[in-house]
């Protein structure tokens, strides 16, 4: 595309036309536009102009269009919001700075929402439904479900979701699907330049530039990794009064890279599994168990267990006992329920099989009969096995008549869920690109490009384009500099790896619906 004639168009912060701006009335200076675009988002745009140009408020919207011919249909190069207004070298002329409308989503919370396991695509989309509404965004960002396919991996439940921000959310799901599914192109999310949220793998056509005439400039660049990362050491917690478990989550290059860790906290629920199976109760024992919930498979769904009332002849009392035994080896194990009659005392055991040693808790029980017991895994009694048994006893008072029954909430071992885990890893991964360049055409190659093909320092190669960078000048001609690899000075690259580390438990908090204890 030969550009003759480019023109701004003008939106409020809620993307309302404000007023249209011909490229000769811009009063941008020589050294004219740059902007960033990737075929699901945006880059940042900058340029200078007289403040009587453009007209630009800080948090307007602005739309770049472009056409060969005054009579052309003109074509939408750039839709960002100005987020710096002002401050130019020069007193006749204010800088402009503009970014992604992708910002928004790091400061939008999400509505109170509660959704079952679904494919991820299917879950964001019956989030963003609720969310467009209610006009979050007015008409600065647009939702079309075209824009947010599935991806054919569940995301799990999510509840409660108020107050979370959106990009938090938007981020670990991505993370959870690239995770599940390394060897597939990685889902990406950002605005487009239409303006629409998108979500999903990225589009764009391919771009051979071997041999083209236009080819301006070829740079290649050193390859910078500043804060590699083939690894993620996981300490979890599930409860405050309980130790941390270690988990450990590796990306295939750390068999060649080595082991190059960061270590992080995640103190929420859903990243553990039950390893516990539920044995069927013995015929006329007169209780049965919950089923293990298809959607959640750390919750039971709640189940009585009637316990018959025997004689104890060594203590006197009478007594109703029944069996939990995990299949595999666990971490902590949590059983929650109320009793009924409330005067009932419970007691639970954790006996080994291999040594014949138990723990024995007494349970604090409401006035209502409520209890909650927590116990982490003792490698000294051999707890951590699947050689061990859950004893939960009620002994009841000589006047309390009939059966006494117990309703469980929770009930059963759990361990870190290391295929979740592997996937939210996915988002702390840093590793070195293989081939960090630019090329520069002497002309606006529109759209912009998902892969490129270039003859590289180590002969020819298919790589992505991180960004494709566009110059208009005052002249009106186009450039197009194709960005290939990651470019970014390290403190760059260190800042954002600090920021992904920071937002991770709110990230995952988003994820799951549940808050760290």
């Amino acid at each position: 595309m030969r550009l003759k004639y480019w023109r701004f168009r003008v939106r409020d912060a809620l993307g309302n036309f404000r007023h249209l701006v011909e490229m000769s009335a811009s009063n941008v200076d020589g050294s004219g536009l740059r902007f960033e675009v990737m075929p699901h988002d945006v880059g940042r745009c900058t340029f200078q102009a007289r403040p009587d140009g453009p007209r630009l408020a800080w948090g307007d919207v602005l739309e770049i269009e472009a056409a060969e011919l005054s009579t052309d249909e003109y074509t939408r190069l750039y839709r960002g919001e100005a987020r710096t207004v002002g401050l130019s070298g020069s007193p006749e002329l204010v800088q402009y700075e503009l970014v992604s409308l992708r910002q928004r989503l790091s400061e939008t919370e999400m509505p109170e929402l509660t959704l079952e396991s679904m494919d991820a695509g299917a879950q964001l989309r019956a989030v963003l439904e609720v969310m467009t509404a209610g006009q979050v965004w007015g008409n600065a960002i647009y939702y079309d479900p075209q824009y947010v396919p599935d991806v054919g991996v569940n995301a799990p439940r999510l509840d409660s979701t108020a107050f979370q921000l959106l990009a938090a959310y938007l981020d670990e799901l991505a993370g959870l699907v690239n995770g599940s599914r390394p060897d597939q192109a990685p889902v990406v999310w950002g605005v487009n330049v239409a303006g629409y949220l998108t979500w999903g793998v990225s589009g764009g056509v391919a771009l051979d530039v071997r041999g083209r005439s236009d080819v301006a400039a070829t740079e290649w660049g050193a390859v910078v990794c500043e804060n590699p990362c083939t690894a993620v050491r996981w300490f979890l917690r599930p409860f405050a009064d309980l130790g941390a478990v270690t988990a450990l989550s590796r990306h295939p290059a750390a068999a060649t890279l080595g082991r190059r860790m960061v270590r992080q906290s995640l103190n929420v629920l859903e990243v553990w599994e039950s390893v516990t199976s539920l044995p069927n109760p013995p015929a006329g024992s007169g209780y049965s168990w919950g089923t293990v919930s298809a959607e959640d498979r750390v919750r039971l769904q709640r189940g009585t267990a009637a316990v018959p009332v025997t004689f104890n002849p060594t203590t006197g009392a009478r007594e109703g006992a029944f069996d939990i035994t995990p299949d595999d080896p666990w971490s902590y194990a949590h059983f929650t329920g109320v009793v009924t009659p409330p005067r009932a005392k419970v007691q639970l055991s954790i006996v080994p099989y291999d040594s014949g040693r138990s723990i024995n808790i007494q349970v604090p029980v409401s006035v209502a009969g409520e209890f909650d017991v927590r116990i982490a895994a003792r490698t000294d009694l051999s707890l951590g096995g699947t050689g061990v048994r859950s004893n939960l006893t009620f002994e009841v008072p000589e006047d309390v008549a009939g059966l006494v029954t117990c309703t469980f909430r929770r009930a059963g071992y759990f361990a870190p869920d290391q295929d979740r885990l592997d996937a939210l890893a996915s988002a702390f991964y840093q590793l070195p690109d293989a081939l960090v360049g630019r090329v520069e055409l002497r002309s606006l190659t529109w759209p912009p490009p998902r892969q490129v093909t270039v003859v590289g320092p180590g002969g020819t190669a298919q790589t992505a384009a991180v960004t494709t960078e566009y110059e208009i000048s005052a002249g009106a001609y186009g450039h197009t500099h194709l960005k290939i690899g990651s470019p970014d000075p390290p403190t760059q690259r260190a800042m954002r790896q600090l920021q992904l580390l920071r937002a991770q438990d709110a990230a995952a908090t988003a994820l799951t619906g549940l808050v760290r204890r």
